[in-house]
Formats: C-alpha cells, sequence, structure tokens
C-alpha cells in the first residue's frame, strides 16, 4: 500500500463581514465540499474531511503523495488558482493552521534519521488478540482486553506505555507498570484514523514489562497484565492500543516517517469478540491431539503443537488440517511429513491486512504442505542428523511471558543421551531467556525476582508436560466424586463455559455463607452476593454502558451462579452460596463473566408459549392484536430512514460494523438513503425476515414487556408471591414495574409453567433499590417461585416478565 500524506487546512474569507459570517453559518460543509471538489481532483486528494468551527472551517486532506500535498499548498498562494476559489462571490482563502503553518508533517510531529521522536499520547483501553478472517475480511480478535488510563511516549529506540494497575496480591494497592516495546520488534502497524481511532502492532516478541517502585524497577512477566493468561501472551503478539484522543491519530500517521518504524498501514483496527476464548481453543487442539497420540506421530505432533503455540496459525486453523497432515504421514511416512511441516513455517505470510484470506486458509495450506511434499522427497534432505556425537533433540524456550517449541535439531550428545538413543522425543532441552533471545541480564538496578522465582522457578519446580486430555482435566477440579456421565461432563463443561473477562482476586475476600432452605427447597439455589468494591472490579472489566450492570452470572473456580449487588457489605467480599459450588477446584482464583444484566431484553412470544395461553383462556383476538402492532411497527421502519435505523438497532443488525451509525451519518451529510440499492437489500432482508418469524414460528413481540436475569431477595422485603423488577435504558429512562403480571421462562411445557405474581416497588432506603435491570424473588413462602417454572433456578436462566 502507498504511504498517505494528510494536510491539515484552515478555510476562511478574505474579508470577514457580518453579513459573509452569517453566510458561512448558512453555508453547510457538504456544498462546500461540492465546491472544492473539482478543484482537488487534479492533486490526487483521494479524502476530504470538513468542518465548520467557529467562523471558518477546518478541513484535512488526504493524498498518496508527499509532493502532491505540497504543491497542493504551494498553489493555494498563487493568483490563477485563488481566483478559482470564488463562492457567492467571495473570496476563499486556504491555509495552514497556526500549530502547523505549512499544513502537513510539521517537524514537531515527525523525525527523519535517527533523531529521538519526543512526542507522548494517551490512550483507554488495552487488547491483544491476533488478526484472524471471517470469510475474505481480515478483522482483528482480542483475546485479552483491559480498559486502562496510559501514556505512550515514542523514543529514540523503545515505544514506552505506562500505565496503572490495581494488585490483589499485595493489598490491592495501586501499582505503577511500564511496558517497552522496541521499534525493531515491530512488524506491521496499522492505523485506524475512523470511528474507532487505534492503532496496532505486530510484534516479533512479547514485549518487556516492568514494575516501577519510585527511581527504581523490577522485571515482571507480561502475563502481569490483569493476569492475562499464558496462552494469549504467547501466541497473540497483535497489541491493539485505543486512542483517548481521536486527534492524536493525526500524529501517529506522521510517526511512519521515524527512524525503525515500519510502514503505516490504513485499516480497520475494530475488535471483534471471539467465539471462544484462546485457552479453549488450545484446549480443543489439544484434546483432538491427544485423541490421536497413538495414531500421529510425536514428531509430527510437536509440529502441528508449535504452528499453533508460536503463533504460524490460529489453533482453529491448525486443528482444521490435522486431518491431511494425518494422510500425509499415512502415504509418505512420518520423517517426510515433519520435513514438510517445517519448511510450511518459512512460508506461511503473517495474518494482517497486508495479507490476502487465500493466503492462508485451509486450501492454500494444504496446497503448500503437498508441494512440499513433492519438493523435499525429490531432494531426500529430510533424514535425521544422529551420529555418535550428535542427535536430534527437541527444544523449548521458556521466556518471561511465553513458551516456544523448537527443533528437533542436531545438538550434541551426552552419556544419557546415547544411551537412551531410542528414546529422543523423551527428551526436551529447555531454555531459559528473555523475550529478545538474549539471556536474562543480572543487574542490580533492574530487579529480576518476579522473572526468576514466579516464572522460570516454576518451570522447574513443575516442569513442561505434554499436553493430553486426563491432565487438562485434571487441572480443572476433582469430578470423581460425580457417577452421572452426563452430569461429569455438564461439570466439565462449565469450565469451557464463554466468557466475556477474566478478573483475578484474592480467594480471601470469598465468603461461603448457607443456602436458604424450607421445605426441601432451595429459594437460593446458585444466587449469591457481592460488596460494592468487588462489583467495581467486575464492572471494570466490562464496556462501559450508560449505566452499570448490578447482576453478573459467573464462574469461579468450580462454582457457578449469579451474582447480585448486596451494598450493605463492605470492604472486598464476595459470597458464595453451597448450591453454587459444582466442584473443587485448585485452579486460578479468577472470576469468569458470563454474562451481565445490562438492559432489559426484549420479549417475544412463540408457538408453545402461545398455546399455553390459549389454555390459560387468554382470546386469540389478544395474539391477533399484538401481531398486528408488530407488522404496522415494520412497515412503520420502511417509512423513513431514521425509523429504518431504529428497526436495525432494535434487531441487532450491523452490531459490529456500525452500519446504523452509517447510515445516520451519510444521511446528515445530505445523501438519499431511501434510494441506495444495498441499504434498501437490507432493510428488506431484515423485514422479510421478521416477517417469516411471524408467519411460522409465532414469533411475536410483546410491548411492555422483557426478559430478565434473576436474583433473590437478600433482604427478606418481599412476600411470598411478590416480585421486584427495576429497570434502566440506554437513554436515560428508568422505572420499576408495578403491578399484578406473568412470570415464565423458557421452556414452558405446561400450564403450571406460567405463574401470576405482583410486582411491587419498595422503599427508597431498601437495599434492593441499588439493583437494575433483573428479576428479584422473594426467599418466603412454602416454595420458591423459580422452581414452578419449569424446574428453574437463580443461576443464570433468564425469566420473562409479562
Amino acid at each position: 500500500m502507498d504511504s498517505l500524506f494528510t494536510i491539515t487546512v484552515v478555510l476562511e474569507w478574505v474579508k470577514e463581514t457580518p453579513r459573509r459570517n452569517a453566510a458561512t453559518k448558512e453555508l453547510s460543509s457538504t456544498e462546500l465540499r461540492a465546491f472544492l471538489t473539482p478543484l482537488l481532483k487534479d492533486y490526487g486528494i483521494i479524502n476530504f474531511e470538513i468542518w465548520l468551527v467557529k467562523s471558518k472551517f477546518d478541513a484535512t486532506l488526504t493524498t498518496h503523495k508527499r509532493t502532491d500535498a505540497l504543491r497542493f499548498l504551494a498553489d493555494c498562494q498563487k493568483i490563477r488558482f485563488r481566483s478559482r476559489l470564488v463562492l457567492e462571490g467571495q473570496q476563499l482563502r486556504i491555509k495552514g493552521t497556526k500549530k502547523n503553518p505549512d499544513g502537513i508533517l510539521s517537524p514537531r510531529h515527525w523525525v527523519g534519521g535517527s533523531r529521538a521522536i519526543a512526542m507522548t499520547i494517551k490512550i483507554s483501553s488495552l487488547a491483544c488478540g491476533k488478526w484472524e478472517y471471517t470469510g475474505p475480511d481480515v478483522q482483528y480478535h482480542a483475546y485479552f482486553h483491559v480498559s486502562v488510563e496510559a501514556t505512550i511516549t515514542f523514543g529514540d529506540r523503545f515505544v514506552a506505555l505506562d500505565y496503572e494497575m490495581q494488585d490483589f496480591d499485595n493489598g490491592g494497592s495501586v501499582q505503577l507498570y511500564r511496558m517497552l516495546i522496541p521499534y525493531s520488534a515491530i512488524t506491521t502497524y496499522v492505523l485506524d484514523r475512523g470511528q474507532e481511532h487505534a492503532f496496532v502492532y505486530t510484534l516479533t516478541a512479547a514485549p518487556k514489562i516492568w514494575l516501577t517502585h519510585g527511581n527504581s524497577f523490577r522485571r515482571t512477566p507480561a502475563t502481569c497484565i490483569k493476569n492475562m493468561p499464558l496462552p494469549v501472551s504467547t501466541s497473540c503478539h497483535d497489541y491493539r492500543f485505543e486512542l483517548s484522543t481521536p486527534s492524536d491519530a493525526d500524529h501517529l500517521l506522521r510517526l511512519e516517517h521515524a527512524h525503525l518504524l515500519p510502514q503505516c498501514t490504513l485499516g480497520s483496527a475494530a475488535v471483534y469478540t471471539a467465539g471462544d476464548p484462546f485457552e479453549a481453543q488450545f484446549a480443543q487442539l489439544n484434546l483432538e491431539l491427544a485423541r490421536r497420540k497413538y495414531t500421529l506421530n510425536f514428531a509430527i505432533t510437536f509440529q502441528i503443537q508449535k504452528l499453533a503455540q508460536n503463533r504460524y496459525l490460529p489453533p482453529p486453523t491448525v486443528l482444521a488440517i490435522i486431518p491431511y497432515v494425518f494422510k500425509l504421514q499415512k502415504n509418505h511416512g512420518a520423517p517426510l511429513t515433519v520435513a514438510a511441516l517445517r519448511r510450511l513455517f518459512q512460508q506461511l505470510p503473517s495474518a494482517g491486512p497486508l495479507t490476502k484470506f487465500t493466503e492462508l486458509d485451509v486450501r492454500a495450506i494444504t496446497e503448500m504442505l503437498s508441494c512440499n511434499v513433492e519438493a523435499i522427497e525429490e531432494q531426500f534432505d529430510y533424514k535425521n542428523a544422529d551420529t555418535s556425537t550428535t542427535m536430534v533433540t527437541y527444544r523449548a524456550e521458556v521466556t518471561p511471558a511465553a513458551t516456544y517449541l523448537a527443533g528437533p535439531d542436531p545438538e550434541s550428545s551426552n552419556r544419557v543421551l546415547r544411551k537412551y538413543s531410542n528414546f529422543s522425543d523423551h527428551f526436551l532441552r529447555v531454555t531459559f531467556m528473555d523475550e529478545d533471545g538474549e539471556k536474562v541480564h543480572r543487574d542490580r538496578l533492574l530487579g529480576q525476582t518476579v522473572i526468576l522465582h514466579e516464572r522460570f522457578k516454576d518451570v522447574l519446580h513443575h516442569g513442561i508436560k505434554r499436553i493430553d486430555a486426563d491432565f487438562i482435566i485434571s487441572k480443572l477440579g476433582d469430578f470423581s466424586h460425580i457417577q452421572n456421565p452426563a452430569k461429569c461432563a455438564a461439570r466439565i463443561g462449565q469450565a469451557f463455559t464463554e466468557t466475556s473477562s477474566s478478573i483475578a482476586i484474592d480467594p480471601t475476600i470469598v465468603r461461603i455463607v448457607g443456602d436458604i432452605t424450607r421445605n426441601d427447597r432451595v429459594f437460593s439455589d446458585g444466587s449469591g452476593t457481592c460488596s460494592p468494591k468487588v462489583l467495581e472490579i467486575m464492572q471494570r472489566a466490562q464496556k462501559s454502558y450508560h449505566r452499570p450492570a448490578t447482576v453478573f452470572q459467573i464462574r469461579y473456580l468450580g462454582a457457578k451462579g449469579v451474582i447480585s449487588l448486596d451494598n450493605r457489605l463492605n470492604e472486598h467480599i464476595l459470597r458464595l452460596r453451597p448450591s453454587m459450588i459444582k466442584f473443587e477446584s485448585t485452579d486460578d482464583a479468577k472470576i469468569e463473566i458470563c454474562c451481565i444484566a445490562s438492559k432489559k431484553l426484549p420479549l417475544v412470544l412463540n408457538r408453545q408459549l402461545i398455546k399455553i395461553l390459549e389454555d390459560l383462556s387468554i382470546p386469540n383476538e389478544v395474539f391477533q392484536e399484538l401481531q398486528s402492532h408488530a407488522i404496522e411497527d415494520l412497515r412503520a421502519g420502511i417509512s423513513s430512514v431514521s425509523n429504518a435505523a431504529a428497526v436495525l438497532d432494535r434487531n441487532n443488525v450491523g452490531v459490529t460494523t456500525h452500519t446504523t451509525w452509517l447510515i445516520r451519518k451519510i444521511q446528515s451529510l445530505g445523501f438519499e438513503m431511501s434510494n441506495d440499492m444495498f441499504f434498501r437489500d437490507l432493510l428488506e432482508s431484515v423485514v422479510l425476515i421478521h416477517l417469516q418469524k411471524l408467519k411460522y414460528q409465532s414469533r411475536i413481540p410483546v410491548k411492555d414487556s422483557a426478559n430478565f436475569f434473576v436474583t433473590m431477595d437478600e433482604t427478606d422485603t418481599l412476600a411470598e408471591g411478590e416480585v421486584y423488577c427495576p429497570w434502566v435504558d440506554k437513554e436515560g429512562g428508568a422505572g420499576v414495574v408495578s403491578g399484578p403480571v406473568l412470570v415464565t421462562r423458557w421452556p414452558a411445557l405446561h400450564p403450571g409453567d406460567i405463574q401470576t405474581a405482583k410486582a411491587i416497588t419498595v422503599a427508597e432506603d431498601s437495599p434492593l433499590r441499588a439493583l437494575h435491570n433483573c428479576l428479584v424473588f422473594s426467599s418466603k413462602g412454602e416454595r420458591d417461585l423459580p422452581s414452578q417454572l419449569s424446574g428453574g433456578d437463580l443461576d443464570g436462566d433468564l425469566y420473562h416478565i409479562i
């Protein structure tokens, strides 16, 4: 991709008069753009952004060539060009800004040669992930994300990131960290100047992290960034930084001229949430390799593991090529297959905006392997190099942030290796090194205590195991007491539940409190509470909403369920109940957030629910009226662009691509979206899908009804048969459901699965007032209400309130 140069200029009238100032306010940026567009074509201007600031216009123009940018600025001062800048009889003038008078590439923001770069910017979040492909589109998938206020400084050889984080290992104190990224480790640099205002660095190795203590520094593993999972720090080296100030994107664009930085690529850096956590993807790959351990040669298994662990390919892609690799082993033998795989490491391009998806899809990889087999077979260069003095040895390289696989390579033999020469694949040479491949040097000013004792010493004590299914399961927890196979499988699967965040906590803050039981019924089944301070930690781990959630569905070690706020608790307290603990686990003490009650979810009827309501004497006319309202809403949605955008929003269409924002933005610029073919096709598709759901599935939306996560009344405020249902929305509206309601859940198979309840409003000073977007059940009575609704509980089921 060619370099892009940005021109920042000011457009103003030569003689400012009250009449002209008034006309400026009436003159839209669209009209000015239409006037200037023909003049800009001769200068290779590919993008033109303009906005009104007081009585003048600021503009940003982008061109491929620096010479075109300079030529445009020079011509703006020539009489011949200025004579063309007359609009409505008034002379328009184009000049550079005060901070950047030449209009382009100010020396204060970029440096050539070896001069140091004196620039600092602020960022609001940090993510670690991978560039992956969804069809032909490359997307940034974040497998670790944390909101953090940080400062990035661009030095002469390093990018330095300074940030603060809370350390629960030291009593919850705030620690100051520094991340160092050498320019030489940055292979690609993608800048998003659109809505995201972020940039992504693809690194050759994990960055170095330092914990600062006054004027001293102590080296720490990269996993210290909010306890980043080791598989992520090992295999994900695409770091994304979101800018706090969008205008800093212009300064970053100019950094492409700085010493040692790679060429900047303009593209999207929007974050897409991957389907499975990166740890789960690796677990699936390891399970498949374990299943094939008696049919797939270990040397081949090692290379397959290396493909994923050393970040050549994502685990799902590696998983997809295993059947073809097995076929190669069967037809050509293990040595030739290993050689073909090792040559593949040199052929695979890095994923990213500059690499087409066809270069990294399964078909392309299998074709490369096939060609490698043919080429190597002709050269006969795939035999092992074992001799009396050397032996092919497998290696592992342990760094503060990762564990990489290497080899097998010839190394000097010894007595032990010669004695067990037939078992060379049972030996692994482990090397401890820094991220850049150098030794971890001792320095009295730069302490290495954390690296040595918490990272390297752990490997020395526990070793590096070849992972199989039994090993993975044994690390999850103790399942020996579960005799039912289906239940055991469900409990093991509990650890693979998709979670949006993983938050390390101090285990001492966890309290086990008794369940509320009556008549052999557990009223608190799956429900726990937390203090405001713990809730704040969980809220910070989530994206910001209009109002932070107060109810979370979580996993913690062997426990699962819903945690709600109890503002009567002080300090850091997380209260769990025995009904939430499904098995014992000694894994890392982390709260994993599955879902959050951030908003009330829309309710739609279905055939089963309609049939039960009919059996309960609800007239058919009620459903026909609801269906008619739904059809009218769809008709109103196609009557205008704004209504259409609202329909798309309600149905979550194009959320990740910000489609509705784009539609409203284009409409505001004066374009008639109703005549756009893509927009019409998109809207027609949405309307058609909903009409089909109405007709064939009876998916009828019900206004003033919703789905909610549920919890139990911890205050004994609600009487038997009463519920409390507060809600808020992103527009700032809030309310409490009041009066008689129907409560049910899916699946509803019997008339008894729909119960009536009385929704009430609690006192202003009640702790329940702190909750919102949830349904609170009473802890009183002969039997809890959830168990009457298809045998429900409180561990994360959604309940319908009508």
